[in-house]
Order: C-alpha cells, then sequence, then structure tokens
C-alpha cells in the first residue's frame, strides 16, 4: 500500500495549513521593512538545502525512499546534517510562515518539525542501520540528525 502522507504531502499541507491560518486568522504581525525579509532569506535557505541534498542523491544514483536506498550519502550537505532534505523543508515553511505575518503560522513549522523529528526520522534511521549496519552508527556518531556543530 502506497504512503500517503509522505514528506512532500506534509510540506505542502502545511504550508496550506499556514495560508489558511493567514487568511482567517485576525492575529497579524506587522514586520517593518527589511525585517519582512527574513522569511524570504529562511525559505531560500530551505530551498538550497534541499537541491543540495537531491543534487547529492542523484549524484549517487540512490533514492528519497529509505527502503530502496542503494548508497549512504556522507558528503556536501550530508556531512553537516543526516536529514538535509527535512532541514530544508522546515526552514521552508518556517520562512513561508514568517512571510504570512500571522504570529498562528508559525505552529506549522512546529507541528511540521515535530512529526518529522519523532515519526519519520526514527522509522527512516531503523531502516538505514538495518541496509548499512555499522556504517550507518558510524555515521550517527559524527554527524547530528538535524545539524552537526
Amino acid at each position: 500500500m502506497k504512503k500517503i502522507l509522505i514528506p512532500p504531502v506534509l510540506l505542502i499541507a502545511s504550508i496550506l495549513a499556514a495560508i489558511i491560518t493567514a487568511l482567517y486568522s485576525p492575529i497579524k504581525i506587522e514586520l517593518p521593512f527589511p525585517y519582512n525579509l527574513i522569511g524570504i532569506i529562511i525559505s531560500l535557505a530551505g530551498f538550497v538545502i534541499m537541491g543540495k541534498a537531491r543534487d547529492l542523491l542523484k549524484k549517487y544514483k540512490t533514492t528519497f525512499d529509505i527502503e530502496a536506498s542503494s548508497a549512504l550519502v556522507e558528503e556536501g550537505i550530508f556531512a553537516k546534517s543526516r536529514n538535509p532534505m527535512y532541514l530544508g523543508m522546515t526552514l521552508f515553511i518556517t520562512g513561508i510562515s514568517i512571510l504570512l505575518e500571522n504570529i498562528i503560522c508559525l505552529s506549522a513549522p512546529v507541528i511540521f518539525f515535530l512529526i518529522i523529528n519523532f515519526y519519520y526520522i526514527p522509522v527512516e534511521e531503523k531502516l538505514l542501520e538495518e541496509v548499512f549496519g555499522e556504517r550507518f552508527n558510524d555515521y550517527k556518531k559524527r554527524v547530528g540528525k538535524w545539524i552537526s556543530h
């Protein structure tokens, strides 16, 4: 059976929820120029991170589907984050929520983060551990779940 609530669908649903909230909630936060551009910068950063992760997955001829992974990518953005695609998605929706200038919209990236962090990542990391064994465990020790210091 095909999973319906895959992360990209969850991202789109979160963005739509934020937009609908912004349209129907009276709680606005006016951000003066240039602070209102922070949302654009954060969204672009997320978009770039997602693109870099996608490019590396293509370079290694592996897939976004963890169950069918054929390579453990450890270079580039994957050397700084075990989950750069999710990091990018979280930044993207955070930026959009800031652009919408509605305090309630900021709940969308928080909810997205919580679902990804406590549902998707543990399941995917268990699968990666089964596929790549000790190599993945070593990678986990070197690289942070969201970002390494």
